[in-house]
């Protein structure tokens, strides 16, 4: 069977011949497994392993600038130790001091 075949089938919740592989890994272990097996390329070292599924990089954000809003800072103190908790888009972010 096929990669393709292979994930769609598996998509479409029937029983593929095998269960999909896919690769994740660090750069540099990427590299290191590449020398070990004398391949040049990502693709050669994915084929080799069995790997069914690629990552397909998209573009980058060209869009409009993108703006922090800042929100209130929120303070307490309890049992000696002093808090803040700042919230911002990403979440809160909390301060802890004795």
């Amino acid at each position: 069977m096929r990669p393709r075949e292979r994930v769609m089938i598996s998509l479409e919740h029937r029983e593929p011949d095998r269960v999909p592989i896919d690769y994740w890994a660090v750069p540099e272990v990427t590299e290191r497994l590449k020398r070990h097996f004398g391949f040049q390329e990502d693709e050669e070292l994915l084929r080799h392993l069995g790997v069914d599924l690629r990552y397909v990089r998209g573009p980058s954000y060209i869009g409009l600038e993108l703006r922090e809003h800042r929100r209130p800072t929120t303070c307490g103190s309890a049992f000696m130790f002093h808090e803040c908790r700042h919230v911002r888009d990403i979440g809160i972010i909390g301060e802890v001091r004795r």
